[in-house]
């Protein structure tokens, strides 16, 4: 192991593990609504790119029902679906 003390490219800051499976829903949806309201903010518009994999059906679903998630800019928000089962090498 080298005990050097460069970068290698990974971004300054901290590493957060949550193991709670609702808590790291939790933050993901806090992250989400953060991005999605600067994004309107900076550049008039939201990206948001979802993935078809079942693992992440907790998280949409939140996304569905959670009250914080109404201060979404979803009336600014352009959904992408990421459909991974039709995808054909």
């Amino acid at each position: 192991m080298n005990a050097s003390s460069e970068n290698l490219g990974f971004p300054d800051g901290n590493i957060i593990a949550i193991e709670d499976k609702d808590e790291l829903i939790d933050a993901v949806m806090l992250e989400l609504l953060g991005q999605g309201l600067h994004c309107v903010a900076n550049h008039g518009t939201f990206h948001l790119v979802l993935s078809s994999n079942n693992a992440l059906d907790a998280v949409y679903a939140r996304m569905m029902y959670d009250p914080d998630l109404r201060a979404m800019p979803w009336q600014d928000t352009h959904v992408w679906l990421l459909d991974h089962e039709r995808d054909e090498l």
